[in-house]
């Protein structure tokens, strides 16, 4: 907030001399030599030491004025004087120094100066000035307002100084000389230094501007360009005279020039001061009321400034300009009031952004406005420009901490808000899973359900397993619907884990039936149809020990191979497969009733088996199912049987194989005799006694003409 007093003391510096210290020893009265020895930095300040006397003719030169009468002290004239005026000033300077010393002459703001450095043997002219060309300008350090001179040891001059007002500049016609005799003693000028300290504390400050915006482009956050603006009102306001020389080219008068940077720097300040600080606390958001306040403000300084610069630019009314920017210097009195309020208004929303704004502004205030305005006020022996340099340069680390300090904040929060929204779509992704498997979305090539669309497919081979329990439909009328529905989710909880631990996944459940898919080795699904029926041994124990009757289930495999993809329409997708091989598992499936096995797999999935040998298996012949016109081989695999039964079906594998060999060559007697010895060791095994009843009908009626040991199955 404290901004708009710095605007208004950077008007009020360039008035007067920055500061006027009365430590001379060696000073005389106006009408003496005023021998200067090495004072600490003395201001000499021309309103004090000078004699001065107006240009009533209008057109006097050096020779006219040195011999003039009339001179009086300069500090009895009442400034500022009207326009269009000349004013000739006169004072006698001695180097009392042993070593050569250099006096700068700070000229103020006139429209034009002509100083004469009157020597023994020769006249050195020197001048600068708003109507002054650049090119023509004798300045130094870059300061448009700049002159020195270097006095011997010993050596004494008389200063003759011609200033005009065309224009009028205000109450700016109080030069000074300052002394710069210390400084210039050794081999590395402080006064030099110093002006190598202004200047890179105005490149950082441009490096800042452009790193800004730079970021205000990449990321279109106005809080980065108000505060690049905002360095460039500086950069304006500490240096735009340098601008204007180097600007001159665009065909405005210095004078233009002069008063454009000025309400451009001044008020571009109080500007984007205010349009930055509103944005870095979120003034919107924390204080709404405020925040119309905050734009009301800067919508009357944009007014201002664009009303200031038709005056400007308009001949007529240029002498306007001046009473309206000392108008702005008074709004910006009223703003810092106003600003001030909302300050403390600030700390009370304990906002941690806010108190970037807040230290930046009074470290200003305190460290380096407080200063200038002791110097300017009461004429304080202070060095009040270093205190405002290292003012500024805290403010703008400060606010510079606080862009950092807001974007990692917000860096911070997105963050956050992307851990968030990931792990709400990894709960969606689950909870998909749970009805889309995450195997068939990475099938179709993809990471997340949310990424597939209506028509994406695939073609795959894999090892689709049924598995369905024998007599549900009477199980399932001797239980309520709730019942049913507990029963199911035990069932398919004890079933559904071995497959994924297989490596397969369920693709549908439906009722009491299983539709899982084996992308890898088929083995894994002959392994996940074992572990599946030891796990059904298990919970049958425990229904039999709660009084429930146990249950049986059918599984069937068959290998080949599908398309995979989404089916449905635009408002009902759903995760599909579509081949024969899905129709062909289902029939092993239901042969498992007809063979009375608890696992069946067709002969193409057996071929696929790496190692046959580590399962139990057992050839069950041909047979043509429903729909097919080509026969498959069957194959049981006994592995999931209890114990006992797993064993004698081993025991009596080889003879069942003979028995089956024989039938197909129809030699039904040998036949006979081989599954008779089977029965006797697996007494009751359901694919030996079916086998059998049909050996010894062909024997006794004969067989069909076409008859090849294929058996026909019209059940599905």
């Amino acid at each position: 907030m404290f901004r708009f007093l710095l605007a208004l003391l950077l008007v009020l510096s360039g008035s007067r001399a920055l500061a006027q210290v009365d430590t001379l020893e060696q000073v005389a009265d106006s009408a003496s030599i005023m021998m200067v020895d090495t004072p600490p930095q003395a201001w000499l300040g021309m309103d004090r030491y000078f004699e001065g006397m107006v240009d009533s003719v209008g057109n006097m030169k050096l020779s006219d004025a040195m011999n003039a009468q009339g001179y009086r002290p300069l500090k009895s004239f009442d400034f500022p004087l009207p326009l269009d005026h000349r004013l000739w000033a006169r004072m006698k300077l001695g180097n009392g120094a042993a070593f050569d010393q250099k006096f700068y002459f700070n000229t103020g703001t006139s429209d034009s100066v002509v100083v004469h450095v009157l020597r023994r043997d020769s006249v050195q002219v020197l001048q600068t000035g708003n109507f002054v060309p650049p090119m023509e300008r004798d300045t130094w350090l870059g300061s448009k307002n700049g002159l020195n001179f270097t006095l011997a040891p010993g050596e004494t001059v008389e200063l003759y100084v011609l200033m005009k007002e065309k224009v009028g500049t205000g109450p700016h016609l109080k030069p000074a000389i300052v002394d710069y005799n210390e400084w210039y003693a050794s081999s590395h000028p402080k006064v030099e230094i110093s002006n190598y300290i202004l200047a890179v504390f105005l490149g950082a400050v441009l490096i800042l501007f452009i790193y800004n915006l730079i970021i205000f482009f990449s990321t279109t956050r106005y809080t980065y360009l108000f505060y690049a603006l905002y360095l460039l009102a500086l950069i304006i306001s500490l240096h735009f005279d340098s601008l204007i020389e180097q600007f001159g080219i665009l065909g405005f008068s210095n004078y233009q020039l002069n008063r454009i940077m000025v309400a451009l720097g001044l008020n571009g300040i109080s500007i984007f001061y205010l349009l930055f600080g509103r944005s870095l606390v979120e003034a919107w958001r924390i204080t709404p009321g405020w925040d119309k306040v905050l734009k009301g403000m800067v919508g009357l300084r944009t007014l201002f400034v664009l009303v200031n610069i038709i005056f400007i630019l308009s001949p007529g009314l240029s002498a306007i300009s001046g009473t309206l920017l000392t108008f702005g210097v008074i709004w910006f009195g009223v703003e810092g009031l106003i600003l001030l309020v909302y300050i403390i208004w600030l700390i009370r929303s304990r906002s941690r952004v806010a108190w970037f704004f807040i230290v930046g502004s009074i470290l200003v205030f305190g460290s380096g406005l407080f200063p200038l305005m002791l110097q300017n006020i009461i004429n304080l022996d202070i060095n009040a420009p270093n205190y405002l340099l290292v003012s500024l340069t805290l403010e703008v680390l400060v606010f510079s901490w606080g862009l950092g300090y807001k974007m990692r904040q917000e860096q911070n929060e997105r963050l956050k808000a992307q851990e968030a929204l990931n792990q709400e779509l990894s709960k969606v992704n689950t909870a998909f899973g749970r009805f889309v498997p995450h195997e068939f979305i990475e099938s179709l090539g993809y990471e997340s359900v949310l990424e597939v669309s209506l028509g994406d497919q695939v073609e795959k081979e894999v090892t689709v397993l049924f598995a369905d329990i024998r007599g549900y439909t009477t199980l399932a009328e001797e239980m309520t619907p709730s019942e049913n529905f507990q029963f199911l989710n035990a069932y398919l909880g004890r079933l559904g884990p071995p497959i994924q631990a297989q490596g397969g996944f369920v693709n549908q459940y439906y009722g009491d039936g299983i539709m899982a898919l084996f992308l890898n080795d088929p083995s894994d699904a002959l392994r996940a149809a074992i572990e599946m029926q030891r796990e059904l041994e298990a919970y049958n124990r425990e229904r039999m020990e709660k009084g429930r009757i146990p249950i049986q289930v059918g599984i069937g495999m068959h290998t080949g191979s599908l398309m995979m993809g989404i089916i449905g329409d635009t408002l009902r997708m759903d995760a599909g497969v579509v081949s024969d091989t899905v129709n062909s598992a289902a029939r092993m499936e239901g042969l498992t009733k007809h063979f009375g096995v608890q696992i069946l797999m067709s002969a193409t999935t057996q071929e696929k088996i790496r190692d046959k040998a580590a399962f139990g298996l057992r050839y069950l012949g041909k047979v043509l199912v429903k729909g097919r016109k080509r026969p498959t081989g069957v194959f049981e695999c006994f592995d999931g049987d209890p114990a006992p039964q797993r064993d004698r079906k081993a025991a009596i594998r080889d003879e069942f194989e003979q028995g089956l060999k024989a039938y197909l060559n129809a030699d039904f007697p040998h036949a006979l005799r081989a599954w008779e010895s089977v029965l006797q060791g697996l007494p009751g095994d359901p694919p030996t006694q079916w086998y059998a009843m049909l050996a010894q009908q062909y024997l006794t009626e004969g067989t069909p003409p076409d008859w090849q040991g294929v058996e026909v199955m019209m059940m599905k």
